[in-house]
């Protein structure tokens, strides 16, 4: 299997979740992969909110920037947002990688293992909602998105229909 079909069949297989399958509410199993609870995040939305706060590192001097330059400009505004939504929320978030083909990392609230330690019914839908306006993407719904740093297509999970 190619790299490319290689990606291709693990965004099919492991989707995000509107909900999050009973086998895998920790501490159900000892062995539960490790999902994250939040929205998804594209470069466009994290410019949109970097842009309209202030929060894009000054561009270097020398112009045009060179692909390294533009992408430490990138991180740094994608850390920048970051922060500004945890300041702005008064609460931890985490930044993970995603497992989905329409964005480039998740902004989550917490996980499958931290839940117990992280989740606020009472303002969960307040924070979603100030995340999904700072982002420009107020339609989106919040998920269970696969940690693909830990979970990646090598990983073997209990059942098998979420294997590669």
């Amino acid at each position: 299997m190619s790299y490319h079909d290689m990606w291709e069949r693990y965004h099919e297989v492991r989707k995000p979740m509107l909900y999050l399958d009973e086998r895998f509410r920790y501490p159900s199993s000892p062995s539960v992969p490790t999902l994250h609870f939040g929205l998804g995040y594209t470069i466009k939305g994290i410019l949109h909110c970097a842009q309209k706060r202030n929060l894009m590192p000054p561009p270097p001097p020398v112009q045009p920037l060179t692909k390294k330059q533009e992408s430490h400009r990138l991180m740094n505004a994608v850390f920048n947002v970051f922060e500004y939504l945890e300041e702005k929320l008064e609460t931890p978030l985490f930044m993970c990688a995603s497992a989905s083909p329409n964005y480039v990392g998740v902004i989550s609230l917490y996980s499958n293992h931290t839940r117990d330690s992280f989740y606020q019914p009472e303002r969960e839908r307040e924070m979603l909602n100030f995340i999904r306006r700072e982002l420009n993407d107020r339609k989106q719904q919040a998920a269970w998105y696969w940690d693909s740093n830990r979970h990646g297509p090598d990983y073997v999970c209990e059942y098998t229909e979420y294997n590669l």
